[in-house]
């Protein structure tokens, strides 16, 4: 396998990512069956020189001395744990509008890069049911107020004009149907007790419409001819419960939302024709559990719909990985999946003090989090500061070097503690981190004025798993008596090929 080689772009301070464009994106050609049998192996490098899945081939030996061995794994391919789904991202409105403002050849390599051979070829995407937190507006799809038989119920120029294109040339690329699911970020207004599209609760009166809403949607996209793989009945259910987001949100207690799973959307799914779709509970950090689940699953007409528990990755530093174990522990038929995750942008001191002027250091040391309005704000010379600092660092300041190196960590923590998939957030933002009102990063940056975009090392710590591990691959026993500090997991593919991966810090 020879890699295409990344175009880099150095912003300095060993900051770098790989530039694509319309004509040229990096990539690997596949993988020739005999240079993986026969004693031979491949390994894949990405460092923070500069090495991006670079290839290195060689032959394994059995005449290696002991004491020439730095460190030394066991694999043990009968000592099998859980089953991998794959991968994915996900397929916001802020995405979809900026793959489309690029080129159609630009869009288009950008879509291989993570969908085709070569490329990330994710399997998974979460679709937002109506607006998320990067959306460019609030909305639903029934903002008719009283509309309690859902007849004005309909998707938006959005899903028409962005989204379902892109689905479309995803699977195309992909080559098979993609596993695609979604999670609303709140209920029309109307339907809430405060009516607002921010921190509120469904009024019970409309329990039922709000399940029916669920299969408005499945029936929209399926007169498309896109199907779904599953669902979260919420998403961040504790975002619209415990603190006064600023997003369109709702919330849900683990109290309430059981009888709404085992009475209402169940059931209702069920009548639908979509009762084969996954449900997973919780969609939020793993601070909840295993409590969420131990909730859910007491009921034992809830816990039959659902299919397993949805995670999201925000607070995992203060948060012990056994608490997966502990929730798989509770019925080991229920799959863990991580279905959010990203890297905030981080307005850290130290890097306003260092890059910025006076006067937008200023400003920004005195806002807490950057907002929409900052997002319109003169900010040309700030994300340009930003994106040399932030964007691409695999070394940063003290601070941001280790939370770069918690963020593939916890990869690593995940799989050894039963998860079976990981979908990151965005697949793409614009150099503004948007559009949007939150300062989060995403794998791949789009630059549609130059018509290319950025291909940074959060891509490549994902590829390393998703180009190698596909879906019915299995995590294996891989064991050390002197790991050198390596963090490390391997998985037995289906076609009986060993992956192990492997960080060191």
């Amino acid at each position: 396998a020879e890699a295409k080689d990344c175009i880099v772009r150095d912003y300095g301070s060993t900051s770098i990512v790989c530039v694509c464009n319309a004509t040229y994106c990096d990539g690997l050609d596949p993988i020739s069956e005999e240079s993986i049998t026969n004693g031979n192996f491949i390994h894949y490098s990405s460092t923070q020189s500069g090495q991006r899945l670079q290839p290195n081939k060689g032959v394994f030996s059995s005449n290696v001395p002991a004491s020439d061995a730095t460190v030394s794994f066991t694999i043990s391919k009968t000592e099998a744990f859980q089953s991998i789904f794959g991968f994915g991202a996900a397929l916001t409105d802020s995405t979809a509008l900026n793959i489309k403002n690029l080129s159609n050849a630009a869009s288009e390599l950008l879509l291989q890069t993570y969908f085709g051979e070569g490329g990330a070829q994710l399997l998974f995407l979460r679709i937002p049911m109506g607006a998320s937190d990067f959306s460019l507006r609030p909305y639903t799809y029934d903002d008719i107020e009283g509309d309690v038989t859902l007849e004005h119920f309909a998707l938006i120029d959005n899903d028409y004009d962005y989204k379902i294109p892109i689905l479309k040339r995803a699977t195309e690329i992909r080559g098979q149907e993609l596993k695609l699911f979604t999670s609303p970020w709140s209920a029309p207004w109307w339907m809430k007790i405060n009516g607002t599209t921010g921190i509120s609760h469904l009024a019970e009166e409309y329990y039922q419409v709000w399940a029916d809403y669920f299969v408005k949607y499945f029936d929209a996209y399926a007169q498309q001819g896109i199907s779904f793989w599953g669902y979260s009945p919420q998403n961040e259910p504790i975002q619209g419960s415990d603190h006064a987001a600023k997003i369109i949100s709702m919330g849900w207690t683990k109290e309430n939302q059981t009888p709404w799973i085992a009475d209402y959307l169940g059931p209702t799914m069920e009548k639908g024709g979509y009762g084969d779709l996954k449900m997973m509970i919780l969609d939020d950090n793993r601070s909840r559990l295993p409590g969420w689940a131990e909730t859910v699953f007491a009921n034992a007409v809830a816990k039959s719909y659902v299919a397993g528990t949805a995670v999201h990755w925000y607070t995992d530093e203060g948060i012990r990985p056994s608490v997966l174990t502990q929730t798989h522990e509770l019925d080991p038929d229920k799959f863990i999946f991580y279905t959010e995750a990203c890297q905030k942008t981080l307005w850290s001191r130290v890097t306003v003090n260092t890059c910025l002027s006076g006067g937008v250091r200023n400003t920004l040391l005195q806002s807490p989090r950057r907002s929409a309005a900052m997002h319109k704000l003169e900010l040309g010379i700030l994300i340009h500061f930003l994106h040399r600092i932030i964007y691409g660092d695999l070394h940063l300041h003290t601070d941001q070097d280790i939370i770069v190196h918690t963020t593939i960590a916890k990869y690593f923590l995940a799989f050894n503690n039963w998860v079976v998939g990981w979908t990151d957030w965005n697949m793409a933002i614009n150099e503004q981190g948007g559009p949007a009102t939150f300062d989060y990063n995403a794998a791949i940056i789009v630059n549609a004025t130059a018509d290319e975009f950025y291909k940074q090392p959060p891509y490549y710590f994902q590829s390393h798993f998703s180009m190698f591990i596909p879906s019915g691959s299995q995590h294996v026993s891989l064991t050390s008596e002197n790991d050198g500090g390596l963090l490390n997991v391997a998985f037995l593919t289906p076609e009986t090929d060993v992956v192990v991966v492997l960080m060191n810090s």
